[in-house]
């Protein structure tokens, strides 16, 4: 990973997601979360991934997890029911 800063980490998963890098882009999702469990961002960008991977269920999975740690994340909400059509 090159740095064990979580700001960092979270910027270069979202540079790799950007280059259409899923799978990379979720290893840094998961080293976030390593760090901080509740970073509720890195779990929506980690769904957000796999679910661009084809991996709807894990990615309802992180919608779900980053609902209950804050029940008003609307955009973990919003993501996890487009999932689901």
């Amino acid at each position: 990973m090159g740095s064990n800063n979580k700001k960092d980490i979270f910027k270069q998963g979202y540079d790799l997601y950007k280059k259409g890098k899923f799978e990379e882009a979720i290893i840094c999702y998961n080293e976030v979360l390593k760090i901080d469990p509740k970073d509720i961002d890195a779990l929506n960008n980690k769904g957000i991934a796999l679910g661009k991977l084809g991996k709807l269920d894990e990615a309802i999975t992180c919608y779900d997890e980053a609902s209950k740690i804050d029940p008003e994340y609307a955009e973990a909400k919003t993501k996890k029911y487009s999932s689901e059509e």
